[in-house]
C-alpha cells in the first residue's frame, strides 16, 4: 500500500497531504495508517471507494489500487490471483451494472453494509448471478460473511466468469438444485436471506439493477436437501505423504478425457518424472528421512503421467503465455513451482522445451499454443477435462503444506463443462492464440535463449 499511494500521488504531482484533503480526510494521519496496514477492512475499502469516485482513474491506476487493496486484506498470493480474475472478468463479462437496494424507508443505497461483526453474518444467495449482485457480496465474502449460493439450474460459462471474483473464496460456496418440482418455486425466485445471531432480513432482487431490503425474517426456510455442490474441491493435500495421493488423484483427471488447459508455462504432465526426481532430491530443505521413498513414488506417478500425455490418443490441448515461459527460461522455475523443486537447470530447461516442440510438430494429439496477448486469457490454470469438470487452480500456489491445504476447485456443471470448451475452442484457440507454426518459431526462440545461456 505504502508503495502505490506514493507512485499514485508522485504521478498525479500531489503531496500526500493534498491527496488526504482530495480523499476526503480530516487530517493526513488516514493515509499514514493505510501505509502502515494498521486499518480494518471496512476502511481499506471506503478508502478504494473514495479513490474510484475523487479521480478519474485510468485502467493501470485501477488495476494497481485494487491490486494494493487486496494484498493488504488478503496477502500477496490472493492479490495476483484476484488481479488475474479482474482482467479475465473484465475481458470476458458482461458489465457491471449499479444496484440501488431499496431500504424499508423509501430511500436507497448502492452497497449493503451490514452491521457489526460480518464474520457473523451468514448469507443465503438463491439465483441472482448478476455481476451487479455478485460485486455487492464479493467485498462482505472478502471480510468474513459466509455466503451459500444456490442455483436453479447447472452452472453455464458465463455464470462461472460471473462468479469467477468470489469462487476461490473459502467462504463462498455454490449448490444448485437438482430436484425440481412445482413446488419449490420459492428455491427458483432471485433472493437474498441474510442473518446473524441477533438480526435477520432478506433481499429481493427484482431485476440486474434493482432489489428491495426488508429487515424481518423470510417466511420460508430454503430446503437444502434439494440442492448439491456446483462447487467441490478436489483431494485434499495437508503432510507430504499425502502428495502422492494428491498427485494421483490429478493425473486420474486425464484417463480417457480430452484436456483443454489454460497456464501461464508449462503443465507439470510435460516433463518427465525423472527430472522431476532430480529437482526435488537436489533442494536442501528435504530432511525427512522418509522424503527418498515419497520422491522415487512421486517420480514413478509422474513418469506414468508423462508417457500417458503423450502417447495416449487423447488431445491435449494448452495455452500458454510466451513472457511466463521466458520466465522459466531464466530462472528455471514455474509459476507453481512446488516448494520442494530446486530450479531446473539450464540443460534441463533445453531438454523440456526441446522435447516439447519435437510433440507440437508430429504428435496430431498435442496442441500446445502461444496467446497473442498475455490478457486475453486469465493469468491462473483452468484445465477442462471432458468427461470430469472444470478444475479451476491458484497457479501462485508452491504447494506449501506448512501454509495449509493444497487443494483445488472443480465445477462439474455438464452446461459449464460444454460452453468452457466451446468457448476454449472457438474464442482462445481460434481468436486469441498464434496458430501452430507460429507457436512452434516462438518456442524455438525460447530454445535459443537457453543455447545463450549456457
Amino acid at each position: 500500500m505504502r508503495e502505490f499511494l506514493h507512485r499514485f500521488a508522485d504521478g498525479r504531482h500531489l503531496s500526500l497531504t493534498l491527496l488526504s484533503i482530495q480523499l476526503g480526510y480530516s487530517s493526513p494521519t488516514s493515509l499514514f495508517r493505510l501505509m502502515n496496514g494498521h486499518v480494518r477492512p471496512k476502511t481499506l475499502l471506503d478508502f478504494r471507494q473514495r479513490m474510484e469516485t475523487s479521480f478519474s482513474l485510468t485502467p493501470k491506476e485501477k488495476d494497481e489500487l485494487y491490486y494494493a487493496v487486496d494484498k493488504t486484506l488478503e496477502g500477496d498470493d490472493y492479490a495476483r490471483q484476484s488481479q488475474a480474475i479482474h482482467h479475465f472478468v473484465n475481458a470476458n463479462s458482461p458489465s457491471v451494472h449499479s444496484l440501488n437496494i431499496y431500504l424499508p424507508d423509501g430511500s436507497s443505497v448502492s452497497s449493503l453494509d451490514l452491521p457489526g461483526d460480518t464474520n457473523n453474518w451468514h448469507i443465503y444467495l438463491l439465483n441472482a448471478c448478476y455481476p451487479s449482485v455478485i460485486s455487492i457480496f464479493q467485498p462482505l465474502v472478502s471480510q468474513g460473511a459466509q455466503l451459500d449460493h444456490y442455483l436453479y439450474q447447472p452452472l453455464t460459462v458465463e455464470q462461472t466468469m460471473i462468479l469467477l471474483p468470489i469462487l476461490f473464496h473459502k467462504h463462498y460456496s455454490i449448490q444448485y438444485l437438482f430436484k425440481p418440482a412445482p413446488l419449490n418455486g420459492l428455491n427458483a425466485a432471485d433472493l437474498a436471506l441474510i442473518s446473524n445471531n441477533q438480526q435477520k432480513g432478506f433481499l429481493i432482487f427484482h431485476d440486474i439493477n434493482h432489489a428491495s431490503l426488508c429487515w424481518e425474517p423470510f417466511p420460508f426456510e430454503v430446503n437444502a436437501s434439494l440442492y448439491r455442490p456446483a462447487k467441490t474441491v478436489t483431494k485434499q493435500c495437508s503432510h507430504l505423504e499425502d502428495y502422492p495421493d494428491f498427485c494421483r488423484y490429478c493425473a486420474s483427471l486425464e484417463e480417457e478425457n480430452a484436456v483443454y488447459m489454460i497456464k501461464p508455462d508449462l503443465h507439470y504432465g510435460s516433463i518427465s518424472g525423472n527430472l522431476l526426481k532430480r529437482v526435488l532430491l537436489d533442494h536442501s530443505k528435504n530432511k525427512d528421512p522418509a522424503f527418498s521413498q515419497i520422491v522415487a513414488e512421486l517420480a514413478d506417478i509422474f513418469n506414468v503421467r508423462f508417457q500417458k500425455t503423450f502417447t495416449r490418443h487423447q488431445h491435449t490441448w494448452l495455452v500458454m503465455n510466451y513472457d511466463a515461459m521466458l520466465r522459466f527460461v531464466r530462472t528455471g522455475r514455474l509459476s507453481d513451482h512446488f516448494i520442494g523443486f530446486s530450479p531446473f537447470s539450464i540443460a534441463e530447461r533445453k531438454e523440456i522445451l526441446v522435447f516439447i516442440l519435437e510433440q507440437m510438430r508430429k504428435n496430431p494429439y498435442i496442441h500446445y499454443h502461444f496467446l497473442k496477448n498475455e490478457k486475453a486469457a486469465p493469468a491462473f490454470e483452468i484445465d477442462l477435462y471432458e468427461k470430469k469438470g472444470l478444475l479451476i487452480q491458484n497457479q501462485h500456489t508452491n504447494y506449501d503444506l506448512s501454509n495449509g491445504v493444497a487443494e483445488e476447485i472443480m465445477i462439474d456443471s455438464p452446461a459449464a463443462i460444454r460452453q468452457w470448451k466451446e468457448y476454449y475452442v472457438k474464442t482462445l484457440i481460434e481468436k486469441e492464440c498464434w496458430n501452430i507454426q507460429k507457436s512452434c518459431e516462438m518456442m524455438e526462440k525460447l530454445i535459443q535463449r537457453c543455447t545463450e545461456q549456457t
